[in-house]
């Protein structure tokens, strides 16, 4: 399920226009470019989980409305069915995949002893995580940023980036798949 551009654009802008808010309110609200949300509105690009998250706040809607999911519903995936992706020294649970709360967002609960590396990689998603314990050096760019425990980090997957554990690291990732 979920909305495709084009319809995520139009909801956006008949909600704004029913809240009496112009593009450029809207626009500074969210500190983006006017340009920007007009290209949203208009299914030429796809907002970040976070500025949906934004865009409900300011239109007064429920994120699932702007995300395509219309009806509430509560999910318990027992930690025995979730999905694992094992090595020595990291595990990654997948706690909700694509099509579960949302057509393109997948969930993953990370632990990783200090030590493990992800090599340079790429892929076509939006990723944000939050790393509840540990350190971890992270490369984006190929630019060098120490992420801590409380930290959280956004970017686009498609920029080379890879990481190393400095100390036992747990951490949540949300990836929007592009």
């Amino acid at each position: 399920m979920g909305l495709d551009q084009k319809e995520l654009g139009n909801l956006i802008r008949t909600r704004r226009k029913e809240k009496d808010l112009t593009l450029k309110e809207v626009s500074a609200k969210l500190g983006i470019s006017l340009m920007t949300l007009q290209r949203i509105e208009m299914g030429q690009t796809a907002p970040s989980f976070f500025l949906v998250a934004d865009l409900a706040r300011i239109l007064d809607l429920p994120v699932r409305d702007l995300m395509g999911e219309k009806e509430p519903a509560f999910d318990l995936l027992r930690k025995s069915d979730q999905k694992r992706i094992e090595s020595e020294l990291s595990v990654m649970r997948e706690i909700y995949s694509s099509g579960m709360l949302a057509e393109k967002l997948t969930v993953n609960f990370v632990s990783s002893k200090a030590g493990y590396t992800m090599a340079e990689h790429m892929h076509q998603n939006i990723i944000a995580i939050f790393n509840l314990t540990g350190k971890a050096r992270f490369v984006y760019g190929g630019q060098e940023y120490i992420v801590n425990e409380g930290d959280a980090i956004y970017f686009d997957s498609s920029v080379p980036h890879s990481y190393q554990v400095l100390e036992d690291v747990t951490c949540v990732c949300i990836a929007i798949k592009k």
